[in-house]
């Protein structure tokens, strides 16, 4: 299979996405494209993890946290300054093992996708473009995947009522590649 060869092909010209539906072979591309085009690249395998120590963890040693952190608050404020890191044009997270993250532990599946529409959020008022690739292809996983992001997409219309939110008018963008475009709804 061929993908597109540039990162705004692939990135379908948003500044910050969730992207959904993502197979094993693109998200290697889009790293291979990202790193290739300077980008900060990460690589989140959650094969292993059972706990909440254990995510908190891989996400400092992964992003390189200051300090460590104990809450989703913690994670969310460090992955949405990633200054330390150095300047880049952007940055590209790929999650990879979240049927094994859900049969370990459901609540840590469920915090882990709803944080990044909240980290995004943050990130879209910058220059730098960010954008998170979910590797999953069961139809049912990526349907959950797909309702955790709408329901942070949801608190974060809600924040906007009462000025919380930074770009309160537009959810942050899905892109389900099983569907070869943007959506911010399922069937």
């Amino acid at each position: 299979m061929s993908y597109p060869a540039t990162l705004s092909s692939i990135f379908e010209d948003e500044i910050v996405a969730a992207h959904v539906g993502v197979g094993r072979a693109l998200a290697q591309h889009v790293l291979e494209v990202a790193r290739a085009s300077g980008y900060d690249c990460h690589q989140l395998h959650l094969v292993d993890v059972h706990t909440p120590a254990e995510y908190y963890a891989l996400l400092g040693r992964e992003f390189q946290f200051p300090t460590p952190v104990v809450n989703d608050h913690g994670a969310i404020d460090w992955m949405s300054d990633l200054e330390w890191l150095g300047q880049y044009p952007g940055h590209v997270v790929v999650v990879d093992g979240l049927a094994d993250l859900r049969s370990h532990n459901p609540n840590i599946f469920g915090a882990l996708v709803y944080m990044f529409p909240h980290v995004l959020d943050r990130m879209r008022s910058g220059d730098e473009r960010y954008h998170v690739f979910f590797v999953e292809s069961d139809p049912l996983l990526v349907k959950s995947i797909i309702d955790e992001l709408e329901q942070a997409n949801a608190i974060l219309s809600a924040d906007s009522e009462v000025g919380s939110c930074i770009n309160p008018s537009n959810p942050v963008p899905i892109v389900d590649h099983r569907r070869g475009r943007r959506s911010n709804a399922h069937a």
